[in-house]
């Protein structure tokens, strides 16, 4: 019986140096392989091109079906895949593939996770979103679907917790064209300090980082994005 249970749990779990992923089942070995692959090596890259890390692996889960994804994550159907509590939840494979967005949305989700992982704790969620979609390079694929008025980052980030996909999506378009112009202006390597410093808040490593208040750097970012 014990024997039996050893190697039940060994088809539903999966393990790699710096992942875990749950529920692997029905995942053809060779799907599986690629994505642990694929997230090994993007971990990597983000170590040496950012400096940031997480302190323990990741747990991959991948759910069964589109009403499990949404029952665990408590998000719309259309959301790919979700980072919650250094767990990425991810929508059934065939889903993902269909909408050709599989590497994407992992690419995206595990940029989130070692951002929260042993790095800046105090980061608001437009910044963590601006980043991820930057660094993943959705923004290529990303449309403005919808008109949205915002006169703060905390307004538009808002939009990215809309049930509404279409304005969700808008959302992130604007965000992924304000890191845009927050790399341009200030440089990665002051993103980077931003993003890895554990021992100021982030108005302040963002003073640090960019010589300017957030007032100011705020009023110029929602001047930059009124453009567009």
């Amino acid at each position: 019986m014990l024997f039996g249970t050893l190697l039940f749990s060994l088809f539903l779990q999966f393990s790699t140096s710096s992942f875990i992923f749950k529920n692997t089942f029905n995942i053809p070995s060779a799907d599986l392989n690629k994505i642990s692959y694929f997230l090994e090596s993007e971990y990597n890259k983000l170590k040496e091109k950012w400096n940031i890390r997480q302190e323990k692996k990741i747990e991959i889960f991948f759910c069964a079906t589109t009403d499990d994804f949404v029952w665990k994550t408590k998000s719309n159907r259309r959301t790919g895949a979700v980072y919650t509590g250094n767990k990425i939840y991810l929508q059934p494979l065939k889903f993902l593939k269909q909408r050709n967005i599989l590497y994407d949305v992992l690419r995206h989700e595990l940029i989130h996770a070692v951002m929260v992982g042993g790095n800046n704790k105090q980061m608001p969620k437009w910044f963590h979103e601006a980043f991820a979609i930057y660094e993943s390079g959705e923004q290529k694929r990303i449309k403005k679907k919808v008109s949205l008025k915002f006169n703060s980052l905390a307004e538009l980030e808002s939009f990215s917790n809309s049930a509404n996909y279409n304005i969700m999506e808008t959302s992130y378009y604007y965000l992924g064209i304000t890191m845009q112009y927050l790399i341009t202006e200030y440089g990665e390597k002051s993103i980077s300090s931003v993003i890895t410093d554990r021992n100021l808040s982030f108005e302040e490593s963002l003073f640090m980082a960019t010589g300017e208040s957030f007032p100011t750097f705020e009023k110029k970012i929602i001047k930059h994005l009124s453009g567009y």
